[in-house]
């Protein structure tokens, strides 16, 4: 039986142009990023990173958030550091000794490591290679969206505007201090090359598809699910289209192969851990449907309306490039952004329980990234429409004022309805003291497992501050700031009360712990007594615990092997 014939290559400019016109657009999108994060990397970029608030937000609010942007610094520069350093010991992360496997306590960040992993073989700075990774996802994001619209469409302008308004909108900054949730170029690249493989069949397609598919689950749970939910009604789109013509088969099965090859090594490690934690949650966080109209913080706001409600418009006879699939995504963008909607708001849970994990995730309503990213596509795809209205002699000008009207209502005066967040500059580099306590310790051949105090239940800052500065030091910390709380926590924090009993000092040497570290703010009564207990203690030679330093707020024991 003789096959189809293959299908026709995508129609393109000569390649020569599409360069131009992509490097025009990097250099667009690299303003767009200097003018949204050029006052905060001007505090020095090994020192401060962004961080995001809003004026209606509590106290308590903006410290979670913080806190959650240290976790993300950590997860981007450690994870880059264990991949140029220690793959095989890629989780056991440092947090939450004497637990292992705990980098999958919470989200993996491996893809915000490995586009890191340059940054950290060339510098050693955590906070420098944080900075470089949220630059890297944002123009990542910008440029995927780009190259899908300019496919999809033939229409460079409705491309900008589409990726400006995927990487660079309210809407997406809002949720910048959780750049694992916001980073879903994955996906986007993954739509690209899907659609670039059914077309033209090339195995590189395959493989790209593959990667993206795999870097995508490697971020974090919330942009696996979102793609997962963007990707059923674009892949069953993608699949209609090309009912009459040669199926990609056997790239399309290496492609499907190595995603299940990636995903085993990725999840497996957390099936593990949540069978062992019972991770499910008892209280999910939805958003709801409010939250998308005017007013509310997932608005997208008025400009992208009106280009998304111009995507369903009648085709002009100018857009040749959205016929050639007999069709256009425009149907399957919205099935998408419906369907991660309700999953986001609550709806249809029985349904969305038949997702695997989705039992696990806290904030159902990080997925609403997935939303915005189907809406952006539309929104290129209105764009496309409206250019396609104009006379060829005045398409270039329309296109101009479409990216500048983009760029205004977007970035600098959003439409009412929708409005910009505050980004400001987070200081993260921990304190000079410290640094320089861990570079002593080191040439004092001090090393091995953390015993941090005061180890505080309630306060999750400091544990979240003691995980940042892991990514300088390198050692198993009892400090844990993390999704799950393994059930060693409770022991570390029972032997924490008790310090400097002996049984406390046995029970710490017995876990692996080599090293106390105390932290006593002179204004901290409580602190500042167990640090002179622990002195005391350790003045007898018999007690095992010798004093290594003693700082204004800082101090180390260090923990004999012996009983």
């Amino acid at each position: 039986m003789a096959s189809s014939p293959p299908a026709d290559p995508v129609p393109s400019e000569p390649v020569g142009g599409k360069r131009w016109q992509t490097l025009l657009a990097a250099a667009l999108f690299l303003l767009c990023l200097a003018y949204t994060l050029l006052g905060v990397w001007t505090q020095g970029p090994t020192n401060a990173v962004p961080a995001v608030t809003r004026p209606d937000v509590t106290t308590r609010w903006k410290t979670l958030v913080e806190n959650d942007v240290r976790f993300g610094a950590w997860g981007s520069s450690r994870n880059a550091w264990a991949l140029t350093h220690e793959p095989w010991n890629l989780f056991d992360a440092e947090p939450c000794y004497p637990a292992t496997n705990t980098l999958a306590f919470g989200n993996p960040m491996i893809s915000l490591g490995v586009l890191g992993a340059p940054v950290r073989l060339l510098v050693s700075d955590p906070v420098l290679t944080y900075n470089v990774v949220v630059a890297l996802v944002m123009m990542s994001s910008a440029l995927a969206m780009f190259l899908l619209v300019r496919q999809w469409t033939g229409e460079p302008a409705a491309a900008l505007a589409a990726g400006i308004m995927f990487a660079f909108h309210p809407v997406a900054l809002k949720g910048l201090h959780h750049l694992f949730t916001y980073d879903l170029s994955w996906i986007v690249w993954a739509l690209f090359f899907g659609y670039r493989l059914f077309h033209n069949g090339r195995f590189s397609d395959a493989l790209l598809l593959a990667m993206a598919l795999v870097m995508q689950m490697g971020g974090s749970y919330y942009g696996a699910l979102a793609g997962l939910i963007v990707g059923i009604p674009m892949g069953a789109w993608t699949v209609w289209c090309h009912r009459d013509r040669r199926f990609p088969t056997v790239r399309l099965g290496l492609a499907l192969a190595l995603v299940i090859i990636g995903g085993v090594l990725i999840y497996l490690p957390f099936v593990n851990t949540g069978a062992e934690l019972d991770s499910r949650v008892g209280l999910q966080n939805f958003a709801a449907w409010g939250d998308f109209l005017p007013g509310g913080p997932r608005f997208t706001g008025w400009w992208m309306l009106l280009l998304v409600a111009a995507a369903f418009a009648p085709l002009p006879s100018g857009l040749k490039n959205l016929a050639r699939w007999a069709g256009n995504p425009r149907w399957a963008l919205l099935a998408a952004a419906l369907m991660v909607t309700i999953v986001t708001t609550g709806g249809a849970t029985d349904l969305a329980n038949l997702l695997p994990g989705f039992e696990n995730i806290r904030v159902p309503l990080f997925l609403s990234r997935g939303t915005h990213l189907a809406l952006s596509a539309l929104a290129g795809l209105g764009a496309a429409v409206l250019l396609a209205l104009a006379p060829a002699e005045r398409k270039k000008p329309a296109g101009v004022i479409l990216v500048l009207a983009t760029l205004v209502c977007t970035l600098i005066f959003p439409l009412p309805g929708s409005e910009l967040p505050a980004i400001y500059a987070l200081e993260l580099r921990p304190d000079n003291a410290e640094l320089e306590l861990f570079d002593a310790l080191e040439r004092h051949g001090n090393h091995g497992p953390l015993l941090e105090l005061p180890h505080r239940d309630g306060d999750l800052t400091p544990h979240a501050k003691s995980l940042l500065l892991t990514s300088f030091h390198h050692r198993r910390t009892s400090a844990c700031y993390n999704s799950y709380a393994p059930p060693e926590l409770e022991q570390v924090s029972s032997i924490a009360r008790d310090m400097p009993s002996p049984s406390a000092l046995s029970a710490a040497r017995h876990l692996g712990f080599t090293t106390i570290l105390l932290r006593h703010p002179g204004d901290d009564q409580k602190t500042t007594a167990l640090l002179e207990r622990m002195k005391k203690v350790s003045e007898n030679p018999s007690s095992g615990l010798r004093l290594l330093h003693s700082g204004e707020s800082l101090s180390a024991f260090t923990l004999s092997a012996n009983d």
